[in-house]
């Protein structure tokens, strides 16, 4: 059973402990590379009777407002830690968290003059982020797409007129017109609940009708390479043929590093290091929903000649151009065993024609092969997830840099033993 996560704590403390009134400051550390929000709450106190182990105010005859400005206290607490929550457990950055604490205090006053409905307020909703230097690029996409379906759906979409009827007019729109797939569709529609909330939180409206407004994700089954289909792909002569060759280089740094594209594509020499014992790792920081995490990966004895060539630096391909290569190369290296799948275009599951494999095969298909040979030979998934990052931010950094190196080497050690061994069965990540 997973972790909950933990809500880390707010603390108050004091401006200037000289003076005889002085202002009390909000701390909230919550990114984990040691950066904290620090905000002025505009209440003050006497520093005499400031308590330094419960950051609260003592009662005191003469100041019989004491109680009341704890109370405050308290409530701001509870605010900080709300927004925390609400932002996918801290994923705002500390200038935007400030601007919140702000606004929903009532320091400043929101600018929701242009925004009237929820067409209108998606588009700003994404402008903001879009200028957050903070916010993640992929997750900007995301909302920006989301928004211009909502565009495209109606111009305008008041607040008060989401409602069942909507729900399934939309949903036609996205399976009909768009001939979107049930699990893109559900994808749409967390969207398009996150904006609803967004707008609910800043009093743009109070319909909750939307909170139930769900699309049941369909399990699609994926492609994974066999270590004999490695094998091929492995023995296979590009020798003539530089644009394939590139693609399998990068394809293979794929299944034997475990990142996903935006990471293994992006190794270059300062991300190799060794340790004490001369065992070569890669290291990289990745963006987490509350900061910032280090992942360590071993350098794989089969991958080692591959970096070599390109001298410690990932061939460079767009995403695109790598699944479009990649099958011409898995179709040389004869991959086409039968592939069944679903299709559920259209809001419809049905059966598709069996395929042969190499039609399906993407970059993708890396970061699931690596964890379905794995699992298959026994590698605890604890191990396997301090590689490829799968845990969640509160598991991951309960380890130092030590222990993500012991364990690379420990994953290493357990995946050169195993590497001979044939067969494998599917693992869902």
């Amino acid at each position: 059973m997973a972790k909950r996560l933990k809500i880390p704590p707010v603390r108050f403390f004091l401006k200037d402990n000289s003076e005889s009134e002085t202002l009390i400051y909000l701390a909230y550390r919550y990114i984990p590379n040691g950066k904290r929000l620090v905000w002025s709450t505009g209440e003050k106190v006497d520093p005499k009777y400031w308590d330094k182990k419960s950051r609260r105010a003592r009662y005191s005859k003469k100041h019989p407002d004491y109680p009341e400005l704890n109370r405050r206290l308290d409530e701001l607490a509870y605010l900080t830690q709300a927004i925390f929550k609400e932002y996918d457990f801290g994923e705002i950055s500390i200038d935007n968290f400030k601007t919140e604490l702000d606004l929903r205090t009532g320091k400043v006053e929101r600018e929701t003059d242009e925004v009237v409905d929820l067409v209108s307020f998606a588009k700003a909703f994404v402008s903001e982020r879009e200028n957050d230097p903070n916010a993640k690029a992929g997750t900007t996409k995301v909302l920006r797409t989301v928004s211009n379906l909502l565009r495209e759906f109606k111009a305008e979409i008041p607040f008060a007129e989401v409602d069942y009827n909507f729900r399934e007019a939309f949903k036609l729109f996205l399976f009909n017109e768009k001939k979107h797939s049930i699990n893109y569709a559900a994808k749409v529609f967390e969207v398009f609940r996150q904006f609803m909330r967004e707008a609910m939180r800043r009093d743009l409206h109070k319909n909750r009708k939307f909170e139930d407004f769900t699309i049941e994700k369909v399990k699609v089954r994926y492609p994974i390479l066999t270590q004999h289909e490695i094998t091929l792909l492995e023995k296979l002569d590009l020798s003539d043929n530089k644009r394939l060759d590139k693609a399998r280089s990068l394809f293979l740094i794929g299944i034997y590093s475990g990142q996903r594209f935006s990471d293994f594509v992006r190794f270059k020499p300062n991300n190799f290091f060794k340790d004490e014992d001369g065992d070569l790792f890669i290291h990289i920081t990745r963006q987490v929903k509350t900061g910032k995490t280090d992942v360590i990966i071993p350098v794989l004895p089969m991958v080692l000649p591959i970096f070599e060539k390109y001298e410690f630096y990932s061939p460079k391909l767009a995403n695109q151009k790598l699944n479009e290569y990649i099958k011409e190369v898995c179709e040389l290296a004869g991959i086409d065993t039968l592939f069944e799948t679903i299709e559920t275009s259209g809001g419809k599951v049905k059966d598709a024609e069996p395929v042969p494999k190499w039609q399906k095969i993407t970059s993708h298909s890396c970061r699931r092969t690596f964890v379905s040979l794995a699992k298959y030979w026994g590698i605890s998934e604890s191990m396997i997830q301090a590689i490829t990052g799968h845990a969640t931010a509160k598991q991951l950094n309960e380890y130092d840099h030590t222990d993500k190196v012991a364990k690379a080497k420990e994953f290493a050690r357990q995946f050169k033993v195993n590497f001979d061994r044939r067969g494998l069965r599917v693992v869902n990540e």
